[in-house]
């Protein structure tokens, strides 16, 4: 994203040095105020994992959710990871690493370790 923000900015900054339409660099300007807005995102998006609570910041929300409703983490190609709750819904998680497969093992890692800290006879 840093990267495209780059670009995008030096595109942005070309325009006025090359003659192109009003179009060309009024898209540039529309381009270059939108990619802060996606580095925002970027570096806001967060999944934590308590002792007692799943956390997941997005964007400018959270949602706090116990870990008793924790059941399952599944991930897909494509898909991104997704947290079974014992209602049988699911929340679809922020993409927060390039590899999501890493992360959803980290987070059945939590639930195993904290299902032992609630149940000490399992």
């Amino acid at each position: 994203m840093i990267i495209v923000t780059t670009v995008v900015s030096a595109f942005t900054i070309a325009a006025f040095h090359v003659d192109l339409e009003w179009w060309y660099r009024l898209g540039f300007i529309v381009l270059a105020g939108i990619c802060p807005v996606g580095l925002a995102e970027l570096a806001t998006d967060r999944v934590e994992l308590g002792k007692h609570s799943l956390t997941v910041v997005s964007t400018f929300r959270r949602r706090t959710i116990p870990r008793a409703d924790v059941v399952a983490a599944t991930w897909g190609k494509g898909v991104g990871i997704s947290v079974k709750l014992a209602d049988h819904s699911w929340v679809k998680l922020p993409t927060v690493a390039k590899g999501d497969l890493g992360v959803v093992n980290t987070i059945r890692a939590w639930i195993k370790r904290t299902s032992k800290l609630q149940d000490p006879l399992s």
